[in-house]
């Protein structure tokens, strides 16, 4: 079962020197800092949910669609929530949302921007990590498809449009691989 060795199996070879990059550029992105009120959307068996427990934040949140998945979370400290990421909804706003590879298995991504808006405190920041459409893009699009999992890649001007229309405003980008964008956003 792939998703039971997920989190042990993305820490080699090639794609362990991606991660490297990939994580300097969510970090970075993300501006994380202690007592922040932070979810991880999409976690996976808690990649990223782990790093940012480092940060001391007074919430940490890892939502999945997989109970495989979330069940390889078991720091203290993480809560975990098994639900939609286009659908689940939260009383209170959070400073930090992060998404990391899980938007391109949506088949719309309208869904999740318009849901996420309601979560995203006015001031916080939302970090994405995508893949990007484009030579190496279709690589990774390959590599699914040859597993029967669909995904989608975007342009970078696809994004910016569904992220204005939703009401949201791209501060910044960055790819740091040739595959890869990393999107810092924030309301308008």
């Amino acid at each position: 079962d792939q998703a039971g060795k997920y989190l042990e199996s993305s820490d080699k070879g090639f794609w362990a020197f991606l991660r490297k990059r990939e994580k300097e550029a969510v970090l970075h992105s993300l501006e994380p800092f202690a007592g922040m009120r932070c979810i991880d959307l999409g976690c996976g068996a808690g990649y990223y949910t782990q790093l940012l427990l480092s940060y001391s934040p007074s919430v940490m949140l890892g939502v999945d669609r997989s109970f495989t998945m979330l069940n390889q979370l078991k720091h203290k400290g993480i809560l975990r929530a098994q639900a939609d990421i286009q659908t689940v909804a939260f009383q209170k706003p959070f400073d930090r949302v992060l998404c990391a590879g899980a938007l391109e298995f949506l088949n719309n991504i309208d869904p999740f921007l318009e849901n996420a808006k309601a979560f995203l405190a006015k001031d916080g920041l939302m970090t994405i990590l995508l893949p990007k459409r484009g030579f190496w893009g279709f690589f990774y699009k390959l590599f699914h498809w040859s597993h029967s999992v669909p995904i989608q890649l975007f342009s970078y001007r696809e994004l910016e449009n569904k992220l204005n229309k939703c009401g949201f405003k791209l501060q910044d980008i960055t790819c740091p691989t040739p595959m890869t964008y990393v999107l810092k956003i924030v309301h308008r």
